[in-house]
């Protein structure tokens, strides 16, 4: 009597198991003739505890799913200039794995959403992977209505890198990104703008938390995108600078929340276009921008009066960047102060883009005889190597205390 030998696959409604088809689990021989033929079957394809090397896997068909064990024991990964995964159809889904492209950050994608002659995926969903030394963890043409969750970005350059197809067309639209983090990435989130400035990201929920000081933010244009960033830096007041770097959101009506483990929550609305992030503020009392002074972008010197200062907050948060070319010191003169309350605090943040900058000298109101305490009017602070930032209180009518 013959005997047929029972396969994973064989079981009525079971998924593709992708070592009945020839994958390899210890990663020394390349697998994706496999994954193949495991997606050929229609079914759900399910990949082991096991390591697979794979190049360009397609998930061509709408509906294609895949899934591993877990982060912690089924890792895929792929080779110089390819990627894990190359999803071009709708509703795919991909989970419970880690991808790797092994020294590859500056070559190889984990997973590629889409092509650049306009095909697009479409309404797909990504959770619980972990992704490692990728130079885009996720990379998507004209990416709508994606679910991205529970994704770890490590030693990526980008962690999710979503860009046009062309010049008007390919945006990125309606994705909802939740529960996500990065840690050791050169940008968390870049949302490319089409080239000729138009059509651009629109109606995107971000959630996203920073586990590294060398963390960059997001680099997104567009409108209605609701972007909230934990910074998990032990540090008091909060490094929001360090995951907003020379931050780029452009657009209209973008909802911004920033905060860090101390609770310190920074919630400011974009409206400006170029590459300005707009007035900063903490909770709902804001630090407003007038349209004739650039707060944000500094490349003269500027004073601040009391139109400047909404409500009469007890505090703000400020952030300022040097733009002189070349670089040189610009003043700050801090005419609000006169009218402001006693108790009144604000704090200004360097945002600095890369290139050291000459910093700023801070002036005491024109109007009046001050006393300033722990610091001598025109001095300069918030230089490169100097104070990332500085705070000061009005401590009564006419005194002025550096913190």
């Amino acid at each position: 009597m013959s005997l047929t030998k029972a396969t994973y696959s064989m079981i009525q409604g079971a998924t593709a198991n992708v070592l009945d088809y020839g994958a390899d689990s210890t990663g020394a021989t390349d697998s994706t003739s496999a994954f193949n033929l495991a997606f050929a079957t229609g079914k759900a394809v399910y990949a082991p505890t096991g390591t697979y090397l794979v190049r360009n896997v397609p998930l061509s068909t709408d509906g294609w799913a895949i899934f591993g064990d877990g982060v912690n024991l089924t890792t895929i990964k792929t080779d110089s200039t390819n990627c894990c995964f190359l999803v071009t159809a709708r509703c795919n889904r991909i989970a419970h794995m880690s991808i790797y492209t092994p020294g590859g950050s500056s070559t190889s994608d984990g997973i590629r959403l889409g092509k650049s002659d306009g095909t697009f995926a479409q309404y797909v969903r990504i959770e619980d992977i972990r992704f490692v030394e990728c130079l885009n963890g996720i990379y998507g043409y004209g990416t709508n209505n994606g679910y991205f969750e529970a994704l770890f970005f490590e030693s990526c350059t980008y962690g999710i890198h979503f860009k046009p197809v062309g010049a008007t067309t390919g945006n990125t639209n309606g994705n909802t990104i939740v529960k996500c983090v990065a840690y050791n990435c050169s940008t968390s989130i870049w949302f490319e703008a089409n080239a000729n400035g138009g059509n651009a990201s629109n109606d995107n929920l971000v959630d996203f938390t920073s586990e590294s000081a060398t963390d960059k933010g997001f680099n997104i244009t567009g409108s209605r995108n609701y972007l909230s960033i934990y910074s998990d830096h032990d540090t008091n007041p909060p490094v929001i600078y360090d995951y907003l770097v020379a931050p780029n959101v452009s657009g209209g009506a973008n909802f911004i929340v920033a905060r860090n483990p101390d609770n310190y929550t920074y919630p400011f609305g974009n409206t400006l276009v170029a590459t300005s992030i707009g007035s900063l503020y903490r909770l709902a009392i804001p630090f407003v921008q007038k349209t004739s002074v650039g707060i944000t972008s500094i490349a003269t010197s500027v004073s601040f009066a009391t139109g400047d200062v909404a409500g009469f907050a007890s505090d703000a948060t400020l952030l300022v960047q040097n733009t002189t070319s070349p670089t040189a010191t610009v003043g700050i003169t801090m005419q609000f102060f006169v009218d402001v309350p006693v108790g009144f605090k604000i704090t200004f943040v360097h945002a600095v883009s890369g290139t050291a900058t000459a910093g700023f000298l801070f002036n005491q109101p024109t109007t009046g005889s001050w006393t300033l305490l722990n610091w001598t009017n025109g001095q300069n602070f918030l230089g490169f190597t100097a104070y990332p930032n500085v705070t000061f209180i009005k401590t009564s009518a006419n005194t002025i205390l550096k913190l």
